[in-house]
């Protein structure tokens, strides 16, 4: 049940090292899913233009993993957005050609969250937020 909380829900906060971990383990699960599929695919063929039943459901399959891999993506990035005490609709910058993917990687993959609680939950990692009174004690 965590997992399907983790993996399906846009809400809560990511750390750095929780977002590598899930982006880099999801798309290695990725890569050997299509892999064996690719293989199946591969041994499908009889010669002929038109597709099996096996080529068919694998493709149906392939769909349905690919959904799913975008979807998981897409909230593992906004639970980082949101530790950085962004909304979730910053994502969407993503689709901007050249630099989208650049400043996602940036944002997501490389700057420091948000000590403290912020709008979107607790902080992940348990810091207290820094206010001037408390800089000014130390």
């Amino acid at each position: 049940m965590i997992f399907i909380n983790t993996a399906f829900s846009a809400t809560g906060r990511f750390t750095r090292l929780s977002y590598w971990k899930n982006t880099l383990g999801l798309g290695c699960l990725y890569l050997i899913f299509f892999g064996i599929f690719y293989v199946l695919m591969a041994q499908g063929k009889d010669g002929s233009e038109t597709l099996t039943a096996l080529q068919v459901f694998i493709i149906a399959v392939m769909i349905v993993g690919s959904i799913l891999y975008l979807w998981i993506n897409t909230c593992i990035a906004i639970k980082r957005l949101h530790d950085r005490n962004k909304s979730g609709w910053w994502f969407l910058l993503a689709f901007v050609p050249y630099v989208g993917g650049l400043w996602l990687l940036i944002e997501c993959g490389m700057l420091r969250g948000t000590a403290g609680p912020n709008r979107f939950g607790p902080d992940p990692l348990g810091r207290q937020a820094s206010t001037p009174s408390m800089l000014a004690a130390s």
